[in-house]
């Protein structure tokens, strides 16, 4: 049963088909996330015992994930690179607590490009009919982008090459939302998944879903290139990253848009309106 986050969150009531793929996708996968503890090869003990006294200060004010952004997480996470929601040669990195919390990252996806540096976006993932949650999210891009720079990751071992270890920097980031009527939807999908019913993995491998996660990421990457247009910064390295990973999910939305079912999930991403004056 639901313990930590059900008593932060009681209001949030999950159907059935959720609290299954949560005990599924989530309790499950606890044990496996990276740790902080884990790159004492990169850094210090008294570096890393320090971080992590910095994010247990921080719980305090910290806007806890809730159990339904947790259960979109873990799906994204798998389906993304499992079933190549966003292209082939795609790979999922979960973060740590502290980057989760302090750079507002829940997972890096990182392209593998022939005869190049991998293509890399962080991504924050929630779910939330509500709009304030996306603006303060957003502030926090926007804050990195007024100075002009990315996201940094400190505590990244790569997929792709795991001898590229610890810190990265000027990483384009994007919200990935979906309402609590759409995530329903997917968790019967992803339910039917786990117990293994059939036909169900070629439901959600092909599910039109994953066109509205790329077409989402596109917009808002557009929208934050054309803010540092707009501030002359197009020589930053944030910007370049930004127009890399953009034209990356254009030529990936194209080739997918005609193998994938026509139909959506009933509008299943929230287009964020933010406040205007960051677009």
């Amino acid at each position: 049963m639901l313990n930590f986050e059900r008593k932060i969150f009681p209001e949030e009531r999950l159907t059935p088909e959720e609290e299954f793929v949560y005990e599924e996708m989530v309790e499950k996968e606890k044990t496996i996330k990276p740790k902080e503890e884990n790159f004492s090869d990169i850094y210090s003990e008294f570096e890393i015992k320090k971080d992590i006294q910095e994010i247990k200060n921080l719980k305090v004010d910290f806007d806890f994930p809730t159990p339904k952004s947790k259960i979109l997480e873990q799906v994204l996470l798998e389906q993304i690179e499992m079933s190549n929601w966003t292209g082939n040669n795609c790979y999922t990195v979960e973060t740590t607590k502290y980057d989760d919390i302090i750079n507002h990252t829940d997972f890096i996806i990182e392209w593998e490009k022939d005869d190049e540096q991998p293509v890399r976006l962080a991504v924050d993932v929630t779910v939330n009919n509500g709009i304030s949650v996306f603006d303060k999210k957003y502030q926090h891009i926007k804050k990195e982008l007024d100075k002009n720079r990315g996201t940094t990751i400190k505590y990244f071992n790569s997929e792709i090459n795991p001898e590229e270890k610890g810190t990265i920097t000027n990483i384009p980031r994007v919200i990935i939302a979906l309402d609590k009527k759409n995530l329903a939807s997917l968790c019967e999908i992803v339910s039917r998944v786990i117990r293994k019913k059939p036909g169900s993995n070629e439901e959600l491998s092909k599910s039109p879903l994953q066109l509205s996660v790329i077409k989402e990421i596109i917009f808002q990457l557009n929208k934050q290139a054309e803010y540092l247009e707009r501030q002359n910064k197009t020589e930053s390295n944030i910007f370049k990253n930004l127009i890399k990973v953009k034209e990356n999910l254009i030529d990936i939305y194209k080739n997918k848009k005609s193998s994938t079912r026509a139909e959506n999930l009933g509008g299943a991403m929230i287009v964020i309106n933010v406040d205007p004056r960051f677009y």
